[in-house]
């Protein structure tokens, strides 16, 4: 079954978008595209869908590739962005990685852009994984010392095997007759 992959792709002519969309397709992938031609459609679009990924071809006329960079990473969506070209130097490519895109392709080297797609989204996945879980973390903690403090009993937890306090509640500090930061250790 091919994976549904919502792609953006930044991209002055239909067949260099359907090059993309086949390679995609080629690496069992279920595209779903938008293709813009400027500047200002990118910001657009990038406050109106969500994207998985997007794909900017470096020679498109009247586009500033830093700009959109920028926009990407304003949005706070942060898509991995894999910019391609088929004139540009690496020169130029390590400029715009330093901007901000994840990877940079020569069209005369096009084989490297499936493993770059899949290296990119499994990183952006990761990426979304632990922030995920570190909110869902910070969320559970929260709600530990919400309850924990409003509990009617004294309420202490002490490690094993060593005994020592590595919580105490205010009414069990209380009971105990010392100040948390001494009962705790």
């Amino acid at each position: 079954m091919d994976k549904l992959l919502n792609v953006l792709i930044v991209e002055a002519s239909t067949e260099g978008a359907d090059l993309i969309v086949d390679e995609l397709k080629r690496g069992g992938y279920e595209p779903v595209t938008g293709m813009v031609k400027t500047n200002q459609a990118v910001s657009s679009v990038l406050r109106e869908q969500f994207w998985d990924l997007i794909v900017i071809d470096l020679e498109t006329l009247g586009f500033d590739t830093v700009d959109a960079l920028g926009e990407v990473r304003d949005s706070g969506a942060c898509p991995p962005v894999i910019v391609v070209s088929g004139a540009t130097d690496m020169k130029h490519g390590a400029c715009l990685m330093r901007a901000g895109a994840r990877d940079f392709i020569k069209k005369d080297d096009f084989a490297r852009f499936l493993p770059a797609v899949e290296r990119e989204l499994n990183e952006y996945q990761r990426h979304y994984n632990q922030k995920f879980s570190e909110t869902a973390l910070q969320e559970s903690e929260d709600n530990f010392q919400i309850i924990t403090e409003a509990a009617p009993v004294g309420l202490a937890i002490a490690g094993y095997p060593d005994g020592k306090v590595l919580y105490a509640n205010p009414l069990a500090c209380e009971i105990f007759g010392v100040p948390g930061h001494k009962l705790i250790g």
